[in-house]
């Protein structure tokens, strides 16, 4: 069994893999200050036996080293840490600064160019949206970062006193008939519009037709009205970790 973690700005996904198939995930909200033991306790339930192995993503450094500590304890070895210099990626950054690619980025394209043919787009709504573009040789060539759906929510409300909350749902129409409706309409399809207008320039400077993959956690109450889209890949990267994984476990390790 493998243990695979992706720790994102907004949730932490757990999920243990066995021959690359998700046997069982947990999403977390991802906290900071969370200690080695404090994991220990929320993994408790998703493991039946302790994981032979584990891999890691992480975009925050405060919470990579007690979750590395806490897969050591589990597995007995360090895990695998996507961003380490030694850990394989197979991926080709062809831009200016690679080393300042996110590393959940790179695992999502190592995900689509093992399960999609290329060029494509990888579409990622979480608390950023991320659009990342592979061309026709399979290499990453650049990407697009916006305010993710909440970003924008939260700013609203932070200036607007007098708002309310309200769900980010699709509204019955694009003119809202009172506050919650009118809002609804500014989040949801203003949201709608950026990412398909976001797609078309993207789609307009490549040479040809990609294919536009979705994923991430925020994406679900948007993807029915995503046109654009051909695939929704929520767990891509997961299985972008367990591609890596395939690669680098015979790979010595250090410790954390």
């Amino acid at each position: 069994m493998l243990l695979a973690i992706d720790v994102g700005n907004t949730n932490t996904v757990m999920a243990l893999l066995d021959n690359g198939q998700i046997i069982r995930q947990r999403r977390l909200s991802t906290v900071h200050t969370r200690t080695v033991d404090e994991y220990a306790i929320l993994t408790h339930s998703l493991l039946a036996e302790p994981p032979a192995d584990s891999i890691l993503t992480s975009v925050v450094p405060a919470v990579t080293a007690p979750l590395a500590q806490h897969c050591q304890a589990l597995t007995g070895t360090p895990p695998i840490l996507i961003g380490d210099r030694t850990v394989t990626i197979g991926v080709t950054v062809d831009m200016r600064a690679p080393r300042e690619v996110g590393a959940d980025r790179l695992v999502n394209t190592r995900a689509v160019i093992d399960r999609f043919s290329t060029p494509a787009i990888i579409i990622d709504i979480g608390t950023a949206a991320t659009f990342d573009t592979i061309n026709a040789q399979g290499h990453y060539i650049g990407g697009v970062i916006a305010p993710g759906p909440m970003i924008a929510f939260d700013a609203l409300r932070r200036q607007a006193a007098l708002l309310p909350q309200v769900l980010i749902e699709k509204p019955p129409a694009a003119i809202g008939v009172d506050t919650v409706t009118a809002m609804q309409s500014g989040l949801y399809w203003g949201y709608i519009d950026l990412v398909t207008g976001l797609t078309r320039r993207i789609i307009a400077e490549m040479d040809t037709k990609p294919a536009v993959i979705a994923t991430g956690g925020a994406t679900r109450p948007f993807i029915d009205s995503l046109e654009v889209v051909d695939h929704f890949e929520p767990d891509l990267t997961l299985y972008g970790l367990y591609r890596i994984w395939c690669e680098n476990r015979d790979t010595p390790r250090s410790e954390r």
